[in-house]
């Protein structure tokens, strides 16, 4: 046990180190589309860690509570989108950062959490990424195609998080979980330093 202690903290120790820039989407050309949504949430590693924590995190929940989390982040998110272009920008990309931090420190430092926790920390990562994917967007799409492709693509990243845990309990290796959370808290760090 003392050996993988010693490899997680080398390998958080190295990418916290490593320069990263935050891989936001704000500035990018406006989007339309529903093929444009699906892809959207794979196209910036923060974001994408964000939505791969809180699927790991919903794996360790019981099983009637393992949709808790993706339906509560899906929910929030669409809530963000709907936020006026403005509200949100001074706080919006160091709360995606501190959502990194957080939910990665989470799943890297505890194996359980209570659930109304976790569900206050997923709706506001998801509140953040929701209103910088919306402030993308092109003016008046929201509630389109585009809407219904981003929501489609960010559950599939939700269920790729999930299934990852889900592997590792069933491998018998949860350990695993915490070395995954202990590379999204590194990536928030690097972003944190990139600000």
């Amino acid at each position: 046990m003392s050996a993988i202690r010693t490899k997680t903290g080398l390998l958080f120790t190295l990418c916290a180190l490593a320069p990263t820039p935050v891989l936001a989407h704000v500035g990018t050309p406006p989007l339309v589309g529903i093929g444009a949504g699906l892809v959207h949430p794979f196209g910036g590693i923060d974001h994408l860690l964000v939505m791969m924590a809180v699927g790991l995190w919903a794996a360790r929940e019981s099983r009637p509570r393992q949709w808790v989390l993706p339906a509560v982040f899906l929910t929030a998110m669409v809530v963000g989108l709907q936020t006026p272009i403005g509200i949100l920008a001074p706080i919006a990309e160091p709360a995606v950062v501190a959502s990194l931090l957080i939910l990665g420190g989470f799943l890297a430092l505890t194996s359980t959490t209570r659930l109304s926790h976790a569900t206050a920390l997923a709706a506001t990562a998801a509140l953040m990424q929701g209103y910088i994917h919306g402030a993308e967007a092109s003016p008046g799409i929201i509630g389109g195609t585009f809407t219904f492709g981003l929501l489609a693509g960010t559950a599939a990243v939700l269920i790729i998080g999930s299934g990852a845990g889900l592997m590792c309990q069933a491998q018998s290796r949860p350990w695993l979980t915490r070395v995954f959370g202990g590379l999204i808290a590194s990536a928030g760090v690097a972003s944190a330093f990139a600000l």
